[in-house]
């Protein structure tokens, strides 16, 4: 019976990676652990580039012209405040008539999680959960 649980929770946890938008494709590994089961979701990143190509469409086989580009730029900065997420435009260039951007964006490599007790402030092992 706990395996069926595992496997739900599992479908539950890919759907909602995939339910961000921010991938077009996302298949679930587990590894075994000394620690228990790791759950990876590999996922091809959609959402960058789709973004890119519709900030700059207006300007695809036109001149460049720096004020129109300069808010193409401003338009890239803005979705990834409205995403909420860390990143931005942080150069570009202009070489042999093509346009380079960089775009740089914070990965996460490690998150670490501790469980507060309300009442005391201590840390404790193991999360507790309400019921409602």
């Amino acid at each position: 019976m706990e395996v069926k649980e595992d496997v739900k929770e599992v479908k539950e946890d890919v759907r909602r990676v995939f339910n961000t938008g921010w991938f077009k494709e996302c298949v679930p590994d587990a590894i075994d652990t000394r620690d228990g089961v790791k759950l990876i979701i590999k996922s091809d990143a959609e959402g960058t580039a789709r973004v890119v190509q519709k900030a700059l469409r207006g300007s695809y086989g036109k001149s460049l012209n720096f004020v129109t580009f300069k808010e193409s730029i401003n338009k890239l900065d803005s979705w990834y405040r409205s995403k909420g997420i860390l990143g931005q435009v942080t150069d570009f260039d202009l070489r042999d008539g093509i346009v380079y951007i960089d775009l740089a964006e914070a990965v996460v490599g490690r998150i670490d999680l501790r469980f507060i007790d309300g009442k005391t402030l201590e840390t404790k092992e193991k999360p507790s959960t309400k019921t409602e």
